[in-house]
């Protein structure tokens, strides 16, 4: 997972314009239309770090699944 991460997303922030370029759709967040808060989210956050996150998360999970 965290090869895909480095193949298909960039390091930095995306705006809601280059995750909707880079989605391919108008919405980048029609996906999470019915998610509590989403809204507020939106609002609070003019860029969404998703290369950091995605590594962050695959690699805890990597983590715990070497520590089991």
């Amino acid at each position: 997972m965290k090869e895909l991460v480095e193949m298909h997303l960039q390091k930095g922030g995306y705006t809601p314009l280059k995750l909707a370029n880079h989605a391919g759709c108008e919405d980048p967040f029609e996906l999470v239309f019915k998610v509590p808060h989403v809204a507020e989210v939106q609002a609070r956050n003019a860029q969404f770090f998703l290369y950091e996150r995605a590594l962050h998360v695959f690699g805890e999970a990597e983590r715990v699944h070497q520590f089991r």
